[in-house]
């Protein structure tokens, strides 16, 4: 199959997902499922329902308001995915082997442990975010334009590369890291599989295999997209 038939779908799904730990995590619109494989090579596959339909909030329906609270809510959820996926790999040597600390605060804090770790490393990375894609490109620029006079689109322009320039050093170190570089693996493959899902073809590995692991409704993608838009934006406002 030419990679322009694989481009034109039949239909566009509203299912979505993300690579977590050795498996990856699929969303539709009533249910959502999450398979990974487990360190004896087995699949564990797991299925909840997803609360919505007539019950859905009026900030969950209405335009532009309604996006930010979809980001928010797939940003947790896949958080948890991601550590509970995560958490299918140990073992029960891993677990015999915890430090002091570890089992101090489960005892302390029993159940209560993961929604704490899972907060704070949220907090942590949009900390990181902001850092990295606000105030570092804007300080560099501000340095450059003591010895060079910026235009205002020349300031942004050189804000956006540099951000554009992070986002993919970033993706590329971590993609050095074996467990990481697995998991974008996994997420190329979700790609694949919701691609011949939408051309219409039986769910087999030798037909998901055939298709491309870019996706246009990839959030990797938007990413990209929101970083060039943003350059043309800042210049105006």
């Amino acid at each position: 199959m030419s990679s322009k038939a694989q481009s034109k779908e039949k239909f566009k799904s509203k299912i979505g997902g993300q690579a977590v730990i050795e498996g990856v995590m699929m969303r539709g619109i009533d249910k959502a499922a999450m398979a990974c494989r487990l360190p004896d090579g087995t699949i564990d596959l797991e299925e909840w329902a997803i609360k919505g339909g007539k019950d859905t909030p009026w900030y969950r329906k209405t335009p532009f308001v309604r996006g930010i609270f979809s980001f928010l809510t797939s940003l947790i959820d896949g958080y948890k995915c991601l550590t509970r996926s995560a958490e299918k790999q140990m073992t029960e040597d891993d677990e015999e082997e915890q430090t002091k600390f570890e089992q101090w605060l489960d005892d302390k804090l029993g159940d209560k442990l993961g929604p704490i770790i899972t907060a704070i490393s949220m907090v942590l990375g949009v900390g990181l975010a902001i850092l990295l894609f606000m105030y570092l490109p804007s300080v560099v620029s501000k340095f450059i334009s003591k010895f060079v006079h910026l235009s205002a689109f020349g300031k942004n322009l050189i804000e956006g590369i540099l951000k554009i320039a992070i986002f993919i050093g970033y993706t590329a170190l971590t993609a050095l890291t074996k467990d990481i570089r697995r998991t974008y693996e996994y997420h190329g493959a979700e790609h694949k599989t919701i691609a011949c899902y939408e051309h219409e073809e039986e769910l087999t590995v030798e037909n998901v295999k055939k298709y491309t692991r870019f996706h246009p409704r990839c959030g990797t993608s938007f990413i990209f997209l929101v970083l060039f838009i943003s350059i043309f934006v800042n210049t105006i406002f």
